[in-house]
């Protein structure tokens, strides 16, 4: 058998494998098929995901560093729970990231750019009509990504990465389906008015909207899983990027039902 080729001392195969149990892995942790608080053991993933444990040890590194795995003992792995800190932490950081994105890239978008965004949005639209939210979740992404298409990759990269991570807030969010839908319908204005920004090229708009956004988003969830905790880090977010006029950023969010105390299966209230 001819000897694999190698790299730096490591064999491309042992690579590949890595790379494909870590995007295995991560898809099906950020998708909710492996919950919040999942345990399960490394020998049970091995055989599951067709590779040995050098390369399955080196996935199960990389997601640890993203915060999306835990180690156990006896060499088991769980799956980071959910929590009110690491959710508002990362609706912060996508506060300050994605307004920067779209205030740097939106008066820079070609007419064609602009004609991505606005398909998008008609998807979306279509799909809200028909009230199919599985069929909301592409051209949603495709929407927001087309406002950012001039940023640069290594914003675009982080940008893309924080939606990753937030994927997971949203499938909890949605297990509320008359919540979901308000908080749809409310967005929808939103992306209106993000939509006309761009055509205008208007990047201060644009960030100013994506900024109250992302805050209605995260608040409207909160209220759901943790009515008590306080979004000082939401507000704080908000500061930063319309110079302080929180109130008319947060004027538009609606009362949604107050959560109860029961637990909520995979989440740690703080």
């Amino acid at each position: 058998m001819a000897e694999p080729i190698r790299r730096a001392g490591v064999s491309v195969e042992r690579i590949d494998s890595a790379r494909h149990a870590y995007d295995e892995l991560r898809a099906r942790v950020l998708s909710g098929a492996l919950p919040p608080d999942t345990s399960f053991s490394q020998v049970q993933l091995s055989t599951e995901l067709g590779v040995s444990r050098t390369p399955l040890r080196e996935a199960i590194r990389r997601l640890q560093s993203e915060g999306l795995l835990e180690s156990e003992r006896n060499r088991r792995v769980r799956v980071s729970p959910l929590s009110t800190s690491d959710f508002e932490e990362l609706y912060a950081m996508r506060i300050a990231l994605d307004s920067l994105a779209v205030k740097i890239s939106v008066p820079e978008l070609t007419d064609a750019d602009v004609a991505v965004v606005r398909a998008a949005l008609k998807r979306m639209t279509g799909a809200i009509e028909r009230l199919d939210l599985g069929a909301y979740h592409e051209p949603h992404r495709s929407f927001h990504f087309g406002l950012i298409a001039r940023a640069g990759p290594r914003l675009e990269a982080q940008v893309s990465d924080l939606w990753d991570h937030a994927e997971r807030y949203r499938h909890l969010y949605q297990l509320h389906a008359a919540e979901g839908a308000q908080l749809i319908e409310l967005a929808a204005e939103d992306h209106a008015s993000l939509l006309a920004a761009a055509e205008r090229r208007d990047g201060d708009a644009c960030a100013e909207t994506m900024a109250a956004h992302l805050a209605r988003t995260a608040l409207m969830a909160m209220t759901r899983v943790d009515h008590r905790h306080d979004p000082a880090r939401i507000r704080a977010a908000l500061e930063l990027v319309d110079g302080g006029d929180v109130a008319a950023a947060l004027a538009r969010v609606p009362s949604a039902p107050a959560g109860d105390d029961a637990p909520v299966a995979g989440y740690r209230r703080d």
